[in-house]
């Protein structure tokens, strides 16, 4: 999955297979993590897609919701900060991309998953 978003451009995948590969890659994590992983191994999955996340190509292209397996995770761990931090940093490297209300409406969700909400005054 990340040799694929790394190099992927469009136009060498003129039938969709890495595309394909990358769903599939998606599909058999989330069925793992729900099945059930160590906490050690959770903790590398975190890492993992915190880097994959640097790489805008899984957006652009729809290649895998790096977002949803992050969520994902964090409910499995419950470490809701890590995740938070990771998408604090893309945030700050990429203030006004497009890709600026994935990052901020998947924050959204990590804080509330966290238990954090806004209290009104």
């Amino acid at each position: 999955m990340k040799e694929i978003g790394d190099c992927y451009e469009e136009s060498n995948d003129y039938d969709g297979d890495l595309g394909a590969v990358c769903h599939e890659a998606e599909t058999l994590i989330t069925e793992m993590v729900k099945a059930g992983l160590s906490e050690d191994l959770l903790k590398v999955l975190t890492s993992e897609i915190g880097e994959l996340i640097k790489n805008n190509n899984y957006d652009n292209y729809w290649l895998a919701d790096l977002y949803q397996l992050l969520i994902l995770v964090s409910s499995q761990t419950s470490d809701y900060d890590t995740a938070i931090q990771i998408l604090d940093n893309t945030l700050s490297k990429e203030p006004n991309s497009f890709r600026t209300d994935s990052l901020v409406k998947s924050k959204i969700e990590l804080l509330e998953k966290a238990g954090k909400k806004a209290i009104k005054k």
